[in-house]
């Protein structure tokens, strides 16, 4: 846990591969991923163990609230918050799973769990190793990595999963453009700021912005070559960014491989990174 200007206020775990509850210095994880924050508690994607924890920042103590000795999860990617539900993108298994947290009761909500790019009605439609997963309005973002493809769930009268971007489970590529042009390859986050998505395009080693209207998308960092470089958006590099979140006129992304977290200012554009520093 840090401040936005990279104070290091708390480390969350005991650092060892296992699945332990208890306070903050002695629970352990493998290999988290995504994460909602609701109130003073922070849900967790423990993806290695299949689990998803809670975080009592007030008692200071790490609770599995759902496991597989209770349900079928498997690799649990990214989760969002909407209404006092959380929805869970579930990889493994190619669906979206939602849990009410009154009763903490975990249902499939979209996708037949055949792997594929199949629009059409929550349980009809078919998914493909959805990872990033974003709430707004009355819709549910996600990114479907193995087709390389953005898509939503519509929430309101629809109710059916459609594609923004994407074509087929191994159509892939590097193009930006016009929506029924743009290829991505293995997107793995998205992020929501004034009708824009904003992707880590992740084996492209570029940040994406997408127009949630029209589709349209552009590269807003990332040369494309794999790197760490700071600067100017077309000239900075990244390594397989896999997290990005915004705030006010800042992204801030989980470079993955360059084990850093990378800013790019929504104003000029450029490209920097936060030095961490740990106090007492």
């Amino acid at each position: 846990v840090s401040s936005l200007e990279g104070q290091v206020l708390e480390t969350i775990g005991e650092g060892s591969a296992d699945l332990k509850d208890g306070n903050f210095s002695s629970a352990t994880f493998n290999n988290p991923q995504g994460l909602a924050i609701i109130g003073r508690h922070v849900y967790v994607a423990d993806t290695g163990n299949h689990a998803i924890r809670d975080l009592d920042m007030d008692s200071r103590s790490v609770k599995t609230i759902l496991d597989t000795s209770r349900v079928t999860l498997s690799s649990p990617w990214d989760l969002t918050y909407l209404d006092g539900i959380l929805y869970l993108a579930m990889a493994g298994i190619h669906q979206i799973w939602d849990i009410d947290l009154t009763d903490m009761k975990a249902l499939p909500f979209a996708g037949s769990g055949t792997e594929g790019i199949i629009d059409g009605t929550y349980r009809d439609a078919q998914l493909a190793q959805p990872s990033g997963i974003v709430a707004h309005g009355d819709k549910i973002f996600f990114a479907d990595s193995e087709t390389s493809s953005i898509r939503f769930i519509d929430l309101h009268l629809a109710k059916r999963v459609k594609t923004i971007i994407g074509e087929g489970l191994f159509d892939f590529g590097d193009v930006d453009g016009k929506s029924g042009e743009v290829k991505l390859q293995h997107p793995l986050a998205l992020s929501i700021q004034n009708e824009y998505l904003y992707i880590t395009d992740t084996y492209n080693n570029k940040i994406k912005r997408i127009s949630i209207d029209t589709g349209e998308t552009n590269t807003i960092a990332g040369s494309g070559r794999s790197g760490f470089k700071n600067g100017t958006w077309d000239r900075s590099s990244f390594y397989e960014p896999g997290g990005i979140e915004i705030h006010k006129n800042k992204i801030y992304v989980a470079d993955t491989n360059n084990h850093a977290i990378r800013i790019i200012d929504l104003e000029s554009w450029d490209v920097g990174y936060i030095d961490f520093t740990w106090i007492d």
